[in-house]
């Protein structure tokens, strides 16, 4: 995300210096997660799907389970780990500002060679895979899944490797708004699976940020597709229509979203309470 100036730079600072778990990930050879095989992220996914199609089938005739323990335990860990990575990644996003300006951040690929990004770029790839489980506990505690839910998950699920695998621009702009969004997000969800009401201010920022982070992805794609590939912004044909695709129906499904729960007379569902 960074370029060899401003790294230097924020080594000396002590802002880069990486912590002993960022470390754990230095003997492996950590190239396989994006370019190796695209079986394991399909094969997931394929498993995700069919989660989807049989798991309500199979709940229709039990109770639903009470998870609200687990839940809140599930939603501190993402939450704690989405917050730590967004403090990391952002601060790499500032000195690359600082050193390349925004077409330097925009550009980026997914980066697996420096101190400490390295660590959240990897975990965050994989995390998109484990997140899979916030669909599970929807299904097993018979609460209405609905179509943005479970389309969000598995389209980023597999839009993120892809991207990943062929290293294209955008990645790690990605991957910063996305770990900032869900610093927010996990950490309400922490809150209310621990049986605590915020105010409505709160559901709507949330929201809000949510159709934020498309409005940047959106325009993220606009600016791939704009500079064409080049050497330093490196995308194709295939990623910014498959990533086009992606953002404007996120765009369209989180705003009719924001209008039926927050505006309409009588919402009829909540994305924040059925992902809890």
């Amino acid at each position: 995300l960074f370029t060899n100036m401003n790294f230097e730079r924020g080594l000396k600072t002590g802002l880069f210096q990486p912590l002993d778990f960022e470390r754990s990930l230095d003997d492996y050879d950590i190239h396989w997660i994006t370019h190796g095989s695209v079986v394991p992220p399909v094969a997931l996914s394929i498993c995700y799907v069919i989660m989807i199609v049989v798991g309500p089938k199979m709940m229709e005739n039990r109770k639903g389970y009470n998870l609200r323990g687990f839940m809140t335990l599930w939603s501190l860990g993402l939450a704690v780990y989405s917050i730590m990575g967004s403090y990391r990644m952002l601060e790499a996003a500032l000195y690359t500002t600082l050193d390349s300006g925004i077409r330097g951040v925009v550009c980026t690929g997914v980066v697996l060679d420096k101190f400490p990004v390295r660590f959240w770029t990897i975990t965050f790839l994989l995390s998109k895979f484990l997140e899979y489980g916030d669909t599970a506990l929807i299904i097993l505690r018979k609460q209405k899944l609905i179509f943005l839910h479970w389309y969000h998950h598995l389209t980023v699920a597999l839009f993120v490797w892809y991207s990943a695998h062929n290293n294209y621009g955008g990645s790690n702009l990605f991957i910063t708004v996305n770990l900032t969004v869900h610093a927010f997000m996990y950490s309400y969800y922490t809150i209310k699976a621990a049986g605590y009401r915020l105010p409505r201010f709160v559901n709507i920022f949330i929201t809000t940020l949510q159709i934020t982070q498309m409005v940047i992805g959106c325009s993220t794609i606009g600016y791939l597709m704009y500079s064409g590939p080049k050497e330093d912004c490196k995308t194709s044909i295939a990623h910014v229509a498959s990533g086009g695709l992606m953002y404007a129906t996120y765009l369209y499904l989180f705003a009719q979203f924001f209008y039926k729960t927050y505006f309409a007379k009588r919402p009829q569902f909540s994305i924040i309470s059925n992902t809890t």
